[in-house]
């Protein structure tokens, strides 16, 4: 399915009981706007032979009391997998865009929902490109973001740009993000 606005959609009951009448699994290809999930919507995504995550996104913190809304019904009505795309590099730079994106992990913990990082081509020209593309690294592959903190991360994977960043003072007021488990 290349819809990934299917419920902003007036007819999406009807493409949910389409789906469900062919008995076939599918996956919508992109993010899933979890703003606009209500318990209906969230109880049709569990009622669906959907396969793979169920995926949303994430991509501004301004967004988060809508995503958090959405998120609830989302868990309220169903238990499946989820994760969400997470932009950066778009809306702003540095120690902000850093501050932001590890805002949108906590969140994202709190609901038991996958994050996938996105970078805008704009991360290129960030002082902090070498920490975007280890972000990126470690937050893509579940079995390491669920295992360590983005500090352990960075020690075992050698990656010397970023540790020496990560030791400066410039991210001391990341610190405890930077050396927290999101996922227990």
């Amino acid at each position: 399915m290349l819809d990934d606005n299917v419920f902003a959609c007036k007819d999406w009951r009807e493409i949910f009981a389409e789906l469900e009448s062919t008995g076939k699994r599918f996956a919508f290809k992109q993010g899933l706007d979890i703003r606009l999930t209500n318990r209906e919507k969230a109880a049709a995504l569990a009622r669906a032979k959907y396969r793979g995550d169920v995926t949303f996104a994430f991509d501004n913190i301004a967004d988060e009391r809508e995503f958090r809304r959405g998120a609830e019904n989302f868990r309220a009505e169903c238990d499946k997998q989820a994760k969400a795309y997470l932009l950066c590099g778009f809306y702003q730079r540095g120690l902000d865009e850093l501050r932001d994106l590890f805002k949108r992990l906590d969140v994202l913990a709190e609901y038991r929902i996958l994050p996938y990082l996105m970078r805008h081509e704009r991360y290129e020209n960030d002082e902090y490109r070498a920490i975007y593309v280890d972000l990126a690294r470690w937050l893509n592959q579940p079995g390491f973001f669920k295992k360590l903190s983005f500090l352990e991360f960075a020690e075992k994977a050698g990656s010397r740009k970023t540790r020496s960043t990560l030791a400066s003072n410039e991210l001391a007021p990341l610190t405890l993000w930077l050396e927290r488990r999101f996922w227990n």
